[in-house]
C-alpha cells in the first residue's frame, strides 16, 4: 500500500501463501482507493514471477520462513523477475546482536505456533547467506542493519542489478 501510495504513477503485486493476509490486504486497498493500482494474489510457494516483469522486489520476512534448503531457489525467483537495472529488497530477520535474536526467535515459535505465521520451518539465515546468491547472479549488494531501538535484529538486504 505505502508503494503505490507514493507515486499515483506505480502499479504494485504484492503476493502471499496465506490466503487470510491477502484478504485483509485487499479489504486495506479498497479502503485506502488503492485498488485500481494494487493488486493481491494467494499463490502457492511454487510461484514464480513472469522474467523481467518488476522494476522492484520486496521480500518482507520470507526467506527464514521458508529455510536454508530454499533460499537459493527463491532468490533465482526473485532474480529473474526483475527488470534489467532493477532493484530488489530482502527484508529479514537477523541473527545479531545474539539476545535480540534469542527473543525474536521465541516469539516466531510461538507466532507459527498459534498460526499467525504461516509455514513450519523457522531458520534464520545470515546476511552472508542471503548476500551470497545475489552476487553470484552479478547483482551489487548492500547490507543495512534496521534494528537500532527496536528488540528485533532487522536487516535489509538491497541490491540492484
Amino acid at each position: 500500500m505505502y508503494l503505490a501510495e507514493m507515486s499515483a504513477h506505480r502499479s504494485v503485486l504484492g503476493v502471499d501463501i496465506d490466503r487470510g493476509k491477502v484478504e485483509i490486504g485487499r479489504q486495506v486497498s479498497n479502503s485506502l482507493g488503492l485498488s485500481d493500482r494494487v493488486e493481491l494474489r494467494c499463490v502457492e510457494s511454487s510461484w514464480r514471477p513472469e522474467p523481467g516483469a518488476f522494476d522492484g522486489v520486496v521480500a518482507n520476512d520470507v526467506l527464514y520462513l521458508l529455510g536454508e534448503a530454499l533460499v537459493d531457489d527463491v532468490i533465482e525467483r526473485v532474480v529473474d523477475g526483475l527488470k534489467r537495472g532493477g532493484r530488489i529488497v530482502i527484508k529479514e530477520m537477523g541473527d545479531t546482536p545474539r539476545w535480540k535474536y534469542a527473543v525474536n526467535l521465541v516469539q516466531e515459535h510461538l507466532a507459527a505456533r498459534l498460526g499467525v505465521t504461516a509455514g513450519s520451518t523457522i531458520e534464520v539465515l545470515s546476511a552472508a547467506r542471503i548476500v551470497e546468491p545475489l552476487q553470484r547472479r552479478g547483482m551489487r549488494v548492500e547490507t543495512r542493519r534496521m534494528d537500532q531501538g527496536f528488540p528485533h535484529p532487522h536487516l535489509a538486504v538491497v541490491a540492484d542489478s
